[in-house]
C-alpha cells in the first residue's frame, strides 16, 4: 500500500502556497511525520539547537480501510491524512491551514505512485498550548485541518 502521507507532504512541497510559509531560511521544508520537532532539525550542535521554526507542520495517518472485498483485492483506498498548522499567532497558523486546504480540496489526479480519486478536507477547531522558556510563557497556535484522501495503485491507464 502506499504511503499517503509522503505522497500529499511531496505534493504540498511543490506548491509555493505553501513553501511561502513554511519554508525555512536555508530551504527545509518544515512538514514534519508525525510529530513537531524540540528543536529545528537544521541546529547541528547541541550547544547552538534553536527551537523549530513557526510556521510549521505536522502529517500523520489518521488510519484507512482495507482495500479488499469478499470477492478480491478492490484497490481503492480510503485514507484520513491529518495535518497540524503550528504558528506564534492564530491568524499565522489560519493562514497556513487555508493554503493547505486551497491546495489540497478536490483534488483529483495522479500523485507519486497512486491515482487519487478525490481529496476531502474538513477543518477542525482551533487550539494553542502553551510551555514555559526561560521565564516567559511561549504560546503557539495549531490550526487542524484533516483530509479524506480516496486512491488506488496508479496503472498504465488512467481511472474514469
Amino acid at each position: 500500500m502506499a504511503d499517503a502521507t509522503a505522497i500529499i507532504r511531496t505534493h504540498l512541497a511543490s506548491k509555493s502556497g505553501v513553501t511561502n510559509l513554511i519554508q525555512a531560511t536555508g530551504g527545509a521544508f518544515r512538514m514534519f511525520p508525525d510529530l513537531l520537532p524540540q528543536y529545528d532539525p537544521d541546529s547541528r550542535t547541541k550547544s547552538k539547537r534553536q527551537p523549530v521554526q513557526m510556521p510549521a507542520c505536522t502529517i500523520e495517518s489518521m488510519g484507512a480501510d482495507d482495500p479488499t472485498h469478499n470477492t478480491g483485492a478492490a484497490g481503492i483506498i480510503t485514507e484520513t491524512i491529518l495535518i497540524d498548522c503550528f504558528a506564534s499567532t492564530r491568524a499565522a497558523a489560519n493562514s497556513l491551514r487555508l493554503a493547505i486546504r486551497a491546495e489540497l480540496n478536490a483534488f483529483r489526479g495522479e500523485l507519486s505512485s497512486v491515482w487519487v480519486f478525490w481529496i476531502q478536507t474538513r477543518i477542525n477547531s482551533n487550539t494553542f498550548e502553551q510551555s514555559k522558556v526561560g521565564e516567559s510563557l511561549k504560546t503557539r497556535y495549531i490550526s487542524p485541518i484533516t483530509a479524506d484522501v480516496i486512491y488506488q495503485e496508479a496503472t498504465t491507464a488512467t481511472p474514469t
